[in-house]
Parts: C-alpha cells; sequence; structure tokens
C-alpha cells in the first residue's frame, strides 16, 4: 500500500510539475525565469509538506494510519480541486507582446 501511494503521488507530482513549465510558458506567455520559479515553489512546496507528514507520522498517528489519511485526503480534495478552479476561474492569458 505505501508503495502504490507513493508512485501514484511521484507520478501525478512530477507529471504536473513538467507539464506546468509548457503550459505557463507556451499557453499563459510567462516568462521562462518566472515559469521555472513558480514550479520550483511548487515542487518545493510538495517535498517540504513529506517533512510536515513524517513529523506527525512519527510523533502522532503512526506511518499506515497517516498515510490512509493524507491519501483520502489527497484523492478526495486536492486532485479535484485543481479542474474545479479551472472551470471556476478561467484563467487567461495576457495578450502577445510580440
Amino acid at each position: 500500500m505505501i508503495l502504490v501511494a507513493e508512485l501514484n503521488e511521484r507520478l501525478t507530482t512530477l507529471g504536473i510539475a513538467v507539464n506546468l513549465v509548457t503550459y505557463l510558458t507556451a499557453t499563459m506567455h510567462v516568462g521562462n525565469a518566472e515559469a521555472a520559479n513558480v514550479v520550483t515553489n511548487f515542487m518545493g512546496t510538495s517535498f517540504m509538506l513529506c517533512l510536515l507528514g513524517g513529523f506527525v507520522a512519527d510523533s502522532f498517528l503512526g506511518r499506515y494510519l497517516t498515510i490512509a489519511i493524507f491519501t483520502a485526503i489527497q484523492a478526495s480534495v486536492s486532485t479535484p480541486l485543481l479542474p474545479l478552479t479551472l472551470l471556476l476561474c478561467r484563467p487567461s492569458p495576457s495578450p502577445c507582446k510580440f
């Protein structure tokens, strides 16, 4: 269960990070430096939350319960929230400056 949860989490996170650079530069017309900064912030936050999960697991809940809780939260809240925000906010790129 742990290996499957971690594999799915890594594939999702790295898939978002790789495609986010292309989306920000090509679709949203963000500069390369700012797109790289956004992706770096996303990846840094993702990895820092692993430390928080490790602390919670070691101090309070135990590893299996922590993985079960955070996997359920990510599957039920975080993953559907991304398309929902795109539908509600309708981000649009700034006009091209060429």
